[in-house]
């Protein structure tokens, strides 16, 4: 019986941040919609900027995030997304999650993520062209371990990370990549995702959709057992 009551509380965990697939979205810029999105980032040191992250249906009626470049050296579109409340999740690890999909094309752009720490942005190249033709996703930077990117489809990435341990797993379309060892400095504040143009080819604009942001952390074990002590206590003042 013990073990029945105390599961679904070891068991638990906290949304951070869920976009809802993006379905409460307006069509067009996120920038400014709710949610816990910042400010999209359009403006690169390139000649030419690349698009507002917009929100845009595709062919099957979903809603998704669309980041777009030109084909212009340092252009880059991409998005900020700060933890709602404000403060870095008391909570670790952190997991987060989302759909991503690429075009094929002879170049591929690259994008990258960011985390927004105390201290500065932790940097990192999540999809990176490493030739004509060729993507490898790196969930953890240049240092980890990577897969090849999927092309033509939504492929799901999962990345938690443990920022007290510096321990960190992944998984891209199914593929496990980890354990990943970093230098922990604090827990995050948010993150970035940015879409980069650094190899004008004459080929054209790139293009990225993502969808189902998902942001989750594991509760302290102190937080937990107060749950427990205060589930016990219930249980106890109605005489079970």
């Amino acid at each position: 019986m013990l073990f029945g009551l105390f599961a679904p509380v070891l068991g638990w965990s906290a949304v951070v941040f869920d976009s809802g697939g993006f379905e409460g979205y307006a069509l067009g810029p996120i920038a400014g919609q709710s949610g816990g999105w910042g400010v999209g980032l359009a403006f690169g040191p390139g000649p030419l900027p690349g698009d507002d992250p917009q929100i845009v249906t595709l062919a099957d009626g979903n809603r998704v995030l669309k980041l777009r470049v030109p084909d212009s050296q340092g252009a880059y579109s991409g998005v900020t997304v700060h933890w709602t409340p404000p403060e870095p999740p008391d909570n670790n690890p952190v997991t987060v999650e989302f759909d991503i999909r690429r075009t094929r094309d002879l170049w591929v752009s690259n994008l990258w993520w960011n985390w927004m720490m105390p201290t500065g942005d932790q940097p990192g190249g999540l999809q990176w062209d490493s030739g004509t033709g060729n993507s490898v996703t790196l969930p953890f930077g240049f240092g980890g371990p990577g897969t090849p990117t999927v092309y033509g489809r939504f492929a799901h990435l999962s990345m938690t990370w443990d920022f007290v341990a510096g321990q960190a797993w992944a998984t891209y379309d199914g593929v496990p990549l980890g354990p990943f060892t970093f230098s922990p400095t604090a827990l995050p504040r948010g993150f970035k995702i940015d879409l980069l143009h650094d190899e004008a080819t004459g080929r054209g604009p790139d293009t990225v959709y993502i969808d189902n942001f998902r942001v989750t952390t594991v509760p302290e074990p102190a937080a937990g057992w107060v749950l427990i002590l205060s589930a016990l206590a219930r249980r106890r003042s109605r005489g079970g």
